[in-house]
């Protein structure tokens, strides 16, 4: 058995061992259900309430990620966040569904080093990328140059120097393209692909787009794409929950899905 979160999860028989800490919310559902029976279409990754990120006609995106290696610091974590957030933490982010219905998209960010006594240390083994509940992201951060990746949706390795040659442009040059590659992996964090070819010419129509590179790089953007991209599959299964539930079902918490790395869009 497996303690997530103080419920005891036994993965012979796919149910949990003890009652739900908001079974009263759900009246008329068994207490030992994880995700209301329905684990195809909701997880519970608190465990407390069976949630989609979705509430009062607002969509919110929460990312954690934890930082270590030989780039990591409570400042290196403070950078990579204020550059995720330059770009998707703008206002005014949009997503109308099928039917219509507009719902605002706000991104949540947080970034903190994994071992704050030792943030260079390199792990062996990360336990919460190993937990199935886990929605945390776990990124080595080298002290050196390099071409960032993302593996797996929630784990990488990311170059706090940028790539080979960037030392030769402006430090100003070097600081933005920085700030925009750590801006562009977390868009793979939330499940988009790339946008440009082996070239590392930007797809066409994507020029400029955070997800491509290319001409506008020095000043990409977070497009509509890109949003849709993120919430669609969050959306897409909120509303099949208000369908089966009903919308005063939907309104007793906010609701969140896992994003499903394993089929990236934008």
């Amino acid at each position: 058995m497996y303690d997530y979160h103080a419920r005891m999860y036994d993965p012979s028989l796919g149910r949990m061992m003890n009652i739900d800490p908001h079974s009263d919310t759900y009246y008329g559902i068994s207490p030992y259900n994880y995700a209301i029976n329905n684990p195809a279409l909701l997880i519970d990754p608190d465990g407390k309430d069976a949630i989609v990120s979705i509430k009062d006609g607002v969509v919110t995106v929460t990312t954690n990620i934890y930082i270590y290696g030989s780039g990591a610091s409570k400042d290196r974590a403070s950078e990579i966040q204020n550059a995720i957030n330059s770009l998707w933490k703008e206002e005014g982010f949009k997503y109308t569904d099928d039917d219509g219905n507009e719902f605002d998209v706000v991104f949540n960010t947080n970034v903190e080093v994994y071992d704050e006594e030792d943030p260079t240390n390199e792990p062996m083994v990360i336990p919460g990328a190993l937990n199935p509940f886990s929605t945390d992201n776990f990124i080595n951060v080298v002290d050196g140059v390099g071409r960032s990746n993302v593996s797996g949706g929630d784990e990488g390795t990311w170059y706090a120097q940028g790539r080979k040659g960037d030392q030769k442009k402006s430090p100003a040059w070097k600081k933005k393209a920085i700030a925009n590659t750590y801006a562009h992996e977390f868009g793979h964090l939330v499940g988009l692909k790339d946008r440009y070819n082996n070239g590392s010419v930007a797809d066409a129509g994507y020029e400029g787009q955070i997800m491509a590179n290319g001409v506008n790089y020095f000043s990409p953007v977070v497009d509509q794409r890109a949003i849709d991209g993120v919430v669609r599959q969050s959306v897409t299964k909120y509303n099949k929950f208000v369908k089966k539930y009903g919308n005063e079902e939907a309104t007793k918490s906010v609701y969140t899905t896992k994003i499903d790395i394993n089929s990236p869009k934008n």
